[in-house]
């Protein structure tokens, strides 16, 4: 007869353990009360569950895994912002762990204490209170290990490898849901047991070796990542440092004509030919406005990113506006930088074959968010003919990812990306969420 409450304390323990993992593992919304309700809910719904299983246990052995699915993967889902695939992949590695330790560990304890598997599974004895502590301090142990070695190790896996970092846990499963049916045969001998305990070990190593893969992986690509965007911080600065070049010398020049001008005007002055010396005052006004930077909005590398996009677009001919009623101060110079530089250089490279070259770029404030604007002419349907806008130029390696590393950043700052076409006017808008700020970069923000 069981021990109810021993039961009914480790079953809670167990459902709001898989419910911490979760919500330690991946990364919650920034809604705290829906955050709450979500992890009682799931937590309760998990403690159900288990008792009413462990309570049923002879007619419903086979259940446990499509319903610890049923209500962990929605939960993940719903209420964690990181990848779909991780967010599903999160419980069913936990379910591989949970149900290969217990297996595993009843498989080899029945076999040395010479007692039949469901003994240790609906027999209240000392027996069962070793296995159960014995199976949840391993588990914990485990989980501990793997949320220290794999936490954010899972966000930069490619598509292609998506399909053999799920395939592989679930094969894992399988294979221990066949190593219970194997247990039930009531002819097994000990040693048997003990065959089917190693196989679990084993499944289990296959586990943290899928973990790993899974981590070089996502750190390869990673630093492929970094190392393009290092390298657009690099072309950036090389452009800027070529304009800064320009300016200075444009200033110099500016300085010796105005010097030129008044000497003019003054002379125009004591000849009282006022409407010539008025007419000479505005040539030196717009002689000396054509001469600054293009843009200038309080944020020392916004205004640097639009006067290089500016220069470009001269370059190629291109009517260039910019809208800004912000100037994303909150957003780090070099995340700015590979923003706005990623998404000019696709709109200059679009506008390359069309006959009317517009583009705009539009900052403003949404609440807490800030949105970025980048706005081109379009004959045609881009999201027709190139869905994935994958970029047309040779050096695929290095231009070939701008659109995902524009995501990448906008998801480092709790937003979104929303790729749009209407009336011949293609639109990217980046939504950042003001609220992921730094303080460093704010006070970077001050400097003029």
């Amino acid at each position: 007869m069981f021990n109810y409450g021993f039961e009914l304390f480790v079953n809670l323990f167990q459902g709001v353990m898989f419910t911490v993992f979760c919500y330690k593992f991946l990364t919650p919304s920034r809604n705290k009360i829906c955050e709450g309700i979500a992890f009682c809910v799931a937590s309760l719904l998990m403690f159900l569950s288990i008792t009413l299983i462990n309570w049923l246990y002879l007619s419903f052995a086979y259940i446990e895994t499509v319903v610890f699915f049923a209500i962990m993967i929605p939960y993940c889902i719903l209420f964690f912002k990181d990848r779909i695939f991780v967010k599903i992949l999160t419980p069913v590695i936990l379910n591989v762990i949970y149900s290969v330790l217990s297996f595993g560990i009843n498989y080899i304890f029945s076999a040395i204490i010479s007692c039949d598997y469901n003994y240790l599974m609906i027999e209240s004895s000392q027996y069962r209170y070793m296995y159960v502590l014995m199976s949840n301090l391993i588990f914990v142990i485990v989980l501990f290990i793997i949320y220290n070695l794999f936490k954010n190790s899972l966000s930069h896996i490619h598509k292609q490898e998506i399909l053999i970092t799920l395939v592989i846990p679930l094969l894992s499963i399988a294979v221990g849901l066949l190593t219970f049916l194997v247990s039930s045969n009531a002819d097994m001998s000990d040693f048997d047991r003990i065959v089917l305990g190693a196989v679990s070990i084993i499944i289990l190593s296959f586990t943290f070796i899928n973990f790993y893969l899974i981590k070089s992986l996502s750190k390869n690509y990673s630093l492929e990542n970094e190392n393009i965007l290092l390298n657009k911080e690099k072309e950036l600065y090389n452009v800027q440092m070529t304009s800064s070049e320009k300016y200075m010398k444009n200033l110099t020049d500016v300085k010796h004509n105005i010097q030129n001008q008044l000497l003019c005007i003054e002379n125009l002055i004591d000849g009282q030919r006022y409407d010539e010396a008025k007419k000479m005052c505005n040539n030196v006004n717009n002689n000396i406005s054509a001469n600054v930077h293009f843009c200038k909005t309080g944020y020392v590398y916004l205004d640097a990113i639009l006067n290089v996009v500016y220069e470009k677009t001269i370059e190629n001919d291109i009517d260039f506006s910019v809208d800004c009623k912000d100037n994303l101060s909150f957003v780090a110079g070099d995340d700015l930088a590979v923003l706005i530089g990623n998404l000019a250089d696709n709109a200059v490279e679009a506008l390359a074959k069309e006959q009317n070259k517009k583009l705009k770029i539009s900052i403003f404030q949404n609440g807490s968010y800030g949105v970025l604007n980048v706005q081109n002419y379009c004959s045609s349907s881009v999201l027709q003919t190139n869905p994935t806008l994958y970029t047309s130029k040779e050096d695929k390696k290095n231009h070939g990812k701008g659109i995902s590393i524009v995501k990448s950043i906008a998801k480092k700052y709790g937003g979104d990306v929303v790729i749009s076409e209407k009336n011949n006017e293609f639109t990217v808008t980046v939504i950042l969420d003001d609220s992921y700020a730094l303080t460093s970069v704010k006070e970077t923000a001050k400097i003029q």
